[in-house]
């Protein structure tokens, strides 16, 4: 799935509108009808709804979802923040459609406004700012954010939560920002939504398809993508009935030192469950019994050493390589990972193969093109620095 940039997305919008064609409306009334379903499937009737709604089209969207929950049956409280600069034009269409119902209340919201509090059991929808936030939340906006986070109840964003923009948060920990329990956010999944940083925020996310054009989308050059499961499966070769444990590639796995042979173990039982139609795990001869008791599955080739990694099997039967887990940073162990980096052209670095290269970036040009490295956020630091 490809993560688009905030222009891409309004690039979509428009060409959607143009070339559908629909009104920007009716696209507005497309995306709150997915946040309607989306909500009835979580939460029941019995449970009161206050929409915090802002001045722009996202709070458009939650005036919409305010006139369809009614509809449902759903109380709602429309809490309505006002702006010197009035509503966007479709907000303000989406205001003139709510209907007269004891189900909905419209509360006007400004800084001379007492804060809401709502029932514990009520579910919170914040629809007060969306992607097209360009600076840090402040003055009465940043104050009813932070009154909303005070607040017990479930929160749900539309599209994003509120105060968070969409792709660059580098310094989050002083901005007034929406945490979430969901994001229910449109077509494609903020490149924010993917950073270890945001994750208070944003909760558990999920995209909702709203129908976007998709000739253009997928015209779009995108510099990201999540893989889905849909994704992931799709590439997974169909397997023959006929077939055997050769036709499925023989993979090495260089692992392990003295007291990290467990890495060893569960690296090569990760490889094995992956496919591979074949499995040796070369490694420190001092593993040679927990290897073949641990893992029988694999073949183990024991390296000369008793404790760490000193060299390279024969590599000709191989059809890919990883190396890293457990193999610690010995001289020796050094120099066999460079060696490998110049004799062997599809190859996954991880762990201590990492830290090796951090420790000698010299290594680093020598890395084969389309090399696979899997550092976790640690080791990533230490690769390519803090930033």
């Amino acid at each position: 799935m490809k993560i688009l940039s905030n222009t891409q997305i309004r690039e979509a919008d428009a060409y959607t509108i143009i070339n559908e064609p629909i009104a920007s409306i009716d696209l507005m009334e497309r995306a709150a009808s997915q946040l309607l379903g989306e909500f009835i499937s979580w939460f029941t009737i019995n449970q009161p709804v206050e929409i915090f709604a802002g001045p722009g089209n996202n709070g458009g969207d939650g005036i919409a979802l305010a006139r369809m929950l009614t509809g449902k049956g759903y109380s709602v409280n429309l809490h309505l923040l006002k702006s010197d600069r009035g509503l966007s034009e479709d907000a303000e269409a989406n205001l003139n459609r709510l209907p007269q119902t004891d189900l909905l209340t419209i509360k006007p919201l400004s800084s001379f406004s007492l804060l809401p509090v709502p029932d514990s059991v009520a579910i919170i929808v914040d629809a007060l700012f969306g992607s097209g936030l360009t600076r840090p939340l402040d003055g009465f906006a940043a104050i009813l954010v932070d009154h909303i986070n005070s607040l017990p109840n479930q929160k749900v964003a539309v599209d994003i939560p509120s105060g968070l923009f969409s792709e660059s948060n580098s310094d989050v920990s002083s901005r007034s920002i929406i945490k979430a329990d969901y994001t229910w956010c449109f077509q494609f999944p903020k490149m924010a939504f993917l950073m270890p940083e945001n994750e208070m925020y944003v909760g558990d996310w999920k995209h909702l398809d709203i129908g976007l054009h998709p000739e253009f989308i997928d015209k779009l050059k995108a510099q990201y993508y999540y893989i889905t499961k849909d994704i992931a499966s799709g590439i997974l070769k169909p397997r023959k009935h006929f077939s055997h444990k050769g036709d499925f590639g023989h993979a090495l796995l260089i692992a392990g030192s003295k007291g990290k042979l467990g890495a060893a173990i569960l690296a090569g039982r990760s490889c094995l469950r992956s496919g591979a139609g074949l499995l040796t795990i070369h490694i420190p001869a001092i593993g040679m019994g927990v290897l073949q008791t641990a893992a029988p599955e694999a073949m183990v080739s024991l390296d000369m050493e008793q404790d760490q990694i000193s060299s390279l099997p024969g590599m000709k039967p191989f059809s890919a390589v990883g190396i890293g887990p457990g193999i610690g940073q010995d001289q020796k162990t050094i120099l066999t990972l460079e060696k490998l980096l110049e004799s062997h052209s599809r190859l996954v670095l991880d762990a201590d193969a990492l830290n090796i290269l951090a420790e000698n970036p010299d290594l680093i040009d020598k890395i084969p093109r389309d090399t696979i490295l899997t550092p976790h956020p640690g080791e990533y630091k230490r690769l390519f620095g803090p930033d």
